[in-house]
């Protein structure tokens, strides 16, 4: 859990958190993607704790529309949030042709639903979690928690039962036995006077090891390395088989959670049960709905996040990062080529850091820029070679943008393609308006100066070239390798070319002809 959203001020988003807190339900239009929304809930969530706190929130129930929309809303929170993410991955009809048998699909079944059952009722109220759902199992029965906590085996070091004992209380409790020690959730295998388990409510492998009638010592257990981790004190293991059920999910939760509705996609067959479903959870809980549409209510806020548009060159990179440090922008790179944004930020002059401030962006951004305001910064955050990188977003009102490798198409780049800026200001110190030059491909022109233009949105120089019969190019300044001055005769002025003419194509075809003889 990265945690980042500690790093903006309390007073970043308040308006909309303060709009929570002030209604028991509440929507918000305009929270763009999966990392926007992970942001703004996440600062939500924060003030609900410590001293300051605007408000007690217990478990969120995150309903997303599909196992693709899950993954990305927990990589999202465990990027901007503090809390454990838990995604309910429920087995569908669909999977059934992957099991050998019908009792082993119902049996994975089972395993699934006291798996999250436990991670929801086991929770301190001081630790609560994330937990995010599918609508398809929204509306499915859940095991009983009260059941499955009265079920709970605990044991701990220097204590009983012997080996015998704590299998026979496995078998039970629906653990089976593997075939050898590579075991799976639900399973445990005997060694010796060791066990290895993997209980239902762990993300990871135990290895009990028994001394006579009592256990010696308690570790976690790799299952793939076949090695002994940290070592513990105690251990509780949650049953998988079960009588009572719940009518819902929301049987499973306390009074102090939060339902999340994220945009979701209902159909008309269930359309009347949803909203039910959420009639039901607005007496329990509060409810946070985002939606595409402004609403024009006292609990409704629109938010401004907006998609980030790929960049088409590192220098178009390099100059809308300039143009938003000078206006108080934060500015947050996830990236796998640390090393290679660094080089191009640097010969581009654009200031930046590694790494996130340890205080805080506001203790971090202090000095001011040339138009009075607050001076913004880069910040990178590094992410490993196998991670997936976070959605983009900007967010004007905040001052926020967060880009990934993803929409720096320089990455993708040759380095023998990159243009450096060392190279623009050589090419332009021997350049003055009214200066012949010649493009590659359009052929002879004068060359008028630089113009500034924005093009989908995106802001860059130019060069602006003139053509025969008045016609006008203007070459992205990134492109001047394509651009030379022209050298000639300074008696003779050269004709220019006619854009769109074959004129130029059969001046190059006739050269490349003559040099091919002479070769």
């Amino acid at each position: 859990m990265q945690n980042i959203v500690t790093n903006f001020s309390e007073s970043e988003f308040s308006d909309s958190a303060d709009l929570f807190f002030a209604n028991r339900a509440v929507t918000y239009s305009g929270a763009g993607n999966s990392s926007s929304k992970a942001l703004l809930i996440s600062d939500i969530l924060r003030k609900s704790s410590g001293k300051d706190s605007l408000g007690k929130i217990g478990s969120l129930l995150w309903v997303v529309n599909g196992d693709q929309e899950a993954e990305h809303m927990k990589r999202a929170m465990t990027v901007w949030g503090g809390r454990e993410v838990f995604i309910f991955k429920g087995v569908k009809d669909d999977d059934r042709g992957s099991f050998s048998t019908s009792s082993a699909f119902e049996r994975e079944g089972k395993i699934r639903l006291t798996e999250f059952v436990s991670k929801v009722v086991s929770k301190k109220s001081s630790d609560k979690s994330v937990f995010i759902i599918p609508f398809e199992f929204i509306f499915q029965k859940f095991p009983s928690g009260r059941e499955l906590l009265g079920g709970v085996l605990k044991v701990k070091v220097e204590d009983g039962p012997d080996v015998v004992g704590f299998i026979s209380s496995l078998v039970d409790m629906g653990y089976e036995n593997a075939e050898d020690e590579y075991v799976k959730k639900g399973e445990y295998f005997k060694i010796g006077d060791t066990v290895v388990l993997w209980p239902v409510n762990e993300d990871q492998a135990c290895r009990v090891e028994f001394s006579f009638d009592k256990i010696e010592k308690i570790t976690g257990y790799s299952v793939e390395e076949k090695k002994a981790l940290g070592s513990q004190k105690t251990l509780s293991i949650f049953p998988i088989e079960y009588e009572e059920e719940v009518e819902g999910v929301l049987d499973l939760l306390e009074d102090d959670s939060v339902i999340v509705d994220d945009e979701l996609d209902i159909t008309d067959d269930y359309y009347s049960a949803w909203n039910g479903f959420m009639e039901e959870a607005g007496k329990k809980a509060q409810t946070i709905s985002f939606t595409s549409f402004n609403e024009d209510e006292s609990n409704h806020r629109h938010l401004h996040f907006y998609s980030v548009l790929k960049y088409r060159t590192g220098y178009d990179f390099a100059n809308d990062l300039r143009d938003k440090i000078n206006a108080g922008w934060k500015v947050l790179i996830f990236t796998k080529e640390a090393d290679l944004i660094a080089e191009l930020l640097a010969d581009q002059k654009v200031p930046f850091r590694r790494e996130l401030p340890e205080d805080g962006f506001e203790n971090d951004l202090s000095s001011k820029g040339e138009q009075g305001g607050e001076v913004g910064a880069v910040y990178f955050v590094g992410i490993k070679k196998e991670d997936v990188f976070p959605v983009s977003f900007q967010a004007p009102d905040q001052k926020i943008l967060l880009v990934t490798d993803l929409e720096i198409s320089l990455l993708k780049d040759k380095p023998d393609k990159i243009v450096s800026k060392k190279v623009f200001e050589d090419f332009l110190s021997g350049l003055k308006p009214g200066d012949y030059v010649v493009h590659a491909d359009h052929g002879i022109a004068r060359f008028q100066g630089l113009d500034r233009k924005t093009v989908d949105d995106i802001t860059r120089e130019y060069l602006k070239l003139a053509y025969a019969e008045n016609d006008k190019l203007f070459v992205p300044i990134d492109q001047a390798d394509k651009v030379n001055k022209y050298i000639g005769s300074e008696e003779l002025m050269p004709k220019l070319t006619r854009l769109g003419s074959a004129e130029w194509s059969t001046i190059t075809s006739k050269v490349k002809k003559e040099t091919q003889k002479i070769a």
